[in-house]
């Protein structure tokens, strides 16, 4: 009987000591290992973002690293505070960050905190919202508050001066943005983190160079939204709207477009805008972004035909009616344009128009240059010096090779000399009008590149 009470007496002691070690190591931990983690040196850290900033333009980001010192202190009402300053991409930057853990047997270790995160002198930076546990997963929501969106901030401007395309180191624009996004993984060993995220633009302008004259959009708006799992991302559907599109002197108002994203290239569903007290449209073609290459029919109704005739260019005079068409073309390289035959524009069938041209030399001398005889060229300019026509149509029509035509036809009357006679006229052009289209075009290129 008493070596059985020594041995239970014995092991009672064994049980006290365990549990007296296991409280000095819960004191530890509890006590000791935060002061430990406040007191300790942390070393800078490196990483580098070459791999993430594969597909940036040349040039732009010359420094691809992420440095930064930090260090841990114990905040008011437990947890930590971590802080940290460093360079990203060569721009300094603040950020910090409040933990607050706890360790439970039933729910095992977590932790929650909000961070902040500021580019030093500009007005982009964000907060964040995380949740951790072990075992478990993680949860995060990101928030950048709206900003303004201008390239006058500090950042964006040390950006753009770095850009290699002039056009893009010559952007103006002014408006609002915020961010948003959330990411989580709901086990740390069996799942993958999925995300999402959205930026929203609004009233923005931007002032585009382009030659003598800049393009201009005003009031554009737009939300921008992707979501991924693991390392697959989707782009969400695109909707670009802006009150105006101003350039090379015509005006596109109540422009929209629905665009899509693929790997290559974008889809645009459809675009469209009012031009001439008319609309125009734009239905699912891609644009090669690498290239700059589309394809493209344009559908046109309800021009106004003084106002379509006024842009072009050395016309003078006046015109009434409307004009209906549709222009299959496409883009290559960015500066090539091929029309594709099909192409029209037509009066309203039943609807009577009027044609006063005052100064006839620049039709007559781009007929003469199109190689159409001087007879003919007398004629045309007579007639259109005061025309009410019932019919006015413009025709593309290939021709042998690749070349395109214009078929041009008027009915009407013409007034002249106070008598008026009866015009019907079917002229055919066979010149290079893709010729004459992108000369202007590489006119206007060369021009900008020189500036």
């Amino acid at each position: 009987m008493c070596k059985t009470r020594k041995s239970a007496l014995k092991k009672l002691r064994g049980w006290i000591i365990a549990a007296g070690v296991l409280a000095l190591v819960f004191a530890a931990l509890r006590y000791g290992l935060p002061l430990a983690i406040c007191m300790v040196h942390y070393p800078e850290v490196n990483i580098d973002l070459s791999e993430k900033l594969a597909g940036a333009p040349e040039g732009l980001f010359p420094d691809k690293t992420l440095a930064m010192r930090y260090g841990i202190s114990r905040r008011d009402g437990g947890g930590f505070t971590v802080s940290a300053k460093g360079r990203i991409v060569g721009w300094p930057f603040t950020a910090t960050a409040d933990i607050v853990p706890s360790f439970s047997f039933r729910r095992g270790f977590r932790a929650s905190g909000e961070a902040a995160f500021r580019l030093d002198g500009s007005a982009l930076g964000g907060t964040a919202k995380f949740e951790a546990a072990a075992p478990g997963g993680w949860s995060a929501k990101i928030e950048v508050p709206q900003f303004a969106l201008t390239n006058e901030d500090p950042f964006l401007a040390a950006l753009l001066s770095r850009h290699p395309q002039r056009d893009v180191r010559g952007l103006a624009f002014d408006g609002k943005a915020l961010f948003e996004a959330n990411a989580s993984q709901t086990n740390l060993l069996f799942s993958v983190p999925v995300w999402d995220a959205m930026c929203r633009i609004s009233a923005l302008d931007v002032t585009v160079p382009s030659g003598d004259k800049d393009i201009a959009v005003g009031n554009l708006r737009t939300r921008i939204g992707a979501r991924g799992i693991a390392g697959h991302v989707d782009m969400d559907p695109m909707f670009l709207h802006a009150d105006a599109i101003e350039g090379a002197g015509c005006v596109l108002s109540n422009a929209f477009a629905s665009v899509r994203a693929t790997e290559t290239a974008f889809l645009v569903t459809e675009a469209g805008a009012k031009f001439c007290d008319g609309d125009i449209r734009l239905y699912a073609f891609f644009l090669d972004l690498q290239r700059l290459n589309a394809g493209v029919t344009i559908y046109i109704d309800g021009l106004d035909a003084g106002q379509a005739l006024s842009h072009l260019n050395g016309f003078k005079g006046e015109a009434s009616g409307k004009l209906t068409g549709k222009l299959p073309v496409t883009l290559e390289n960015g500066d090539e344009i091929r029309l594709k035959k099909g192409g029209y524009l037509h009066s309203v069938p039943g609807e009577k128009g009027k044609l006063k041209i005052y100064d006839p030399s620049p039709v007559a001398d781009n007929l003469l240059m199109m190689g159409v005889g001087e007879e003919a060229v007398d004629n045309i300019s007579k007639a259109l010096a005061d025309l009410d026509y019932t019919v006015l149509r413009a025709d593309i029509i290939p021709e042998e090779g690749e070349t395109m035509a214009l078929a041009l036809r008027l009915e009407g009357t013409s007034t002249r000399g106070g008598a008026t006679v009866p015009v019907s006229l079917n002229v055919t052009f066979h010149g290079n009008f893709e010729q004459l289209i992108n000369t202007g075009l590489k006119a206007a290129k060369k021009a900008k590149e020189n500036k």
